[in-house]
């Protein structure tokens, strides 16, 4: 890829129309679709602090390293008052934006608008949360700015890399520095062989980061420490990484040679519950449980947390998996 120096939509055709037709398809599938779950609510309710009682992130309550993504929605909250409107306009635009930037990548790479459109639309139908739009459009971002630097290594192309660097980043701190990772592995790879240019574009870009950088840090730095900040930060992907002191474990697999090849399962019925199982509880121990409770279509959350379909709804067969010493 790098010897042609082919990156350019020409090559292709460049169809302006099927982006902008795609991007509205995707805001009304979006629109149709959108839902809320637990943690959106997270970032909405610090935002409304920061909207209605003119609190700030760190300063005044705890971020999780979520600067500009609590800013965009307390903007949202400002702009049509306390309720979820701006926040489903902020999500539907950033996930149909990283979708256009995903369908604009894959024409590079398959040099096909038709299966472009393909992949991507499976890609949307995967249908990430709605609070990840973030990552949905940054990822692809990133990945679009290190195309055009490695297609074309210019100056601007570089300044715009660094930017939507920093711009992930304080959006959400783990998106900017994987973006930043691979800014740097395109410049190597550019610049392979050229040892005093890299150095010269890594300073460049080092130097847009930082300096984009400083209202943030500064403010940061007045409201706590910086370093104190990154400390915060850093136990905080601690706790979540460890569910709140239960240590990570690899899901089990087994393979069952008694099991039927193909089986057809009736659709579940059911309202939708979450239960939380108590650190103590091992995998066969809650495979057990959820066949007792009658807990349906299984689904992994995050941490000890799972989500299922209760197919026994009555009072007392409720009360007994609430009461569970096993279910926290």
């Amino acid at each position: 890829m790098i010897g042609s120096r082919n990156y350019s939509g020409k090559s292709t055709g460049l169809r302006p129309g099927w982006v902008i037709g795609f991007f509205l398809v995707s805001c009304v599938f979006h629109l149709q679709t959108f839902s809320l779950t637990d943690d959106h609510f997270d970032r909405i309710s610090r935002a409304h602090q920061i909207a209605q009682y003119g609190e700030l992130p760190y300063r005044d309550f705890f971020d999780p390293g979520y600067f500009l993504t609590l800013f965009s929605s307390a903007a949202a909250q400002s702009f049509f008052g306390s309720v979820l409107l701006g926040e489903v306009v902020i999500a539907i635009l950033g996930l149909s934006l990283g979708f256009s930037l995903t369908l604009l990548l894959l024409v590079q790479v398959t040099r096909s608008w038709p299966l472009a459109v393909l992949i991507t639309g499976t890609v949307v139908f995967a249908a990430p949360r709605f609070y990840d739009y973030d990552k949905v459009l940054f990822y692809p971002l990133g990945l679009y700015l290190c195309w055009r630097y490695i297609g074309r290594a210019s100056p601007r192309n570089l300044v715009m890399l660094a930017l939507g660097s920093v711009a992930a980043f304080w959006f959400r701190y783990d998106s900017g520095i994987c973006i930043a990772g691979g800014a740097a592995v395109s410049l190597v790879v550019v610049h392979w062989g050229d040892g005093a240019n890299l150095r010269r574009r890594m300073g460049i870009f080092s130097a847009v980061v930082v300096v984009s950088s400083l209202p943030f840090l500064a403010f940061l730095q007045a409201s706590g420490g910086v370093l104190e900040y990154i400390s915060q930060i850093t136990r905080y992907a601690r706790r979540q990484a460890l569910g709140a002191g239960n240590d990570l474990r690899v899901p089990g697999f087994e393979i069952d040679l008694g099991a039927p090849l193909v089986t057809i399962e009736p659709p579940v019925s059911g309202p939708p519950i979450k239960v939380r199982w108590a650190v103590a509880v091992s995998d066969a121990e809650r495979l057990e449980l959820e066949r007792r409770y009658q807990l349906a279509s299984p689904e992994f959350e995050r941490d000890r947390t799972w989500s299922y379909r209760l197919a026994n709804t009555s009072v007392g067969f409720v009360r007994a998996l609430v009461l569970d010493p096993r279910v926290d």
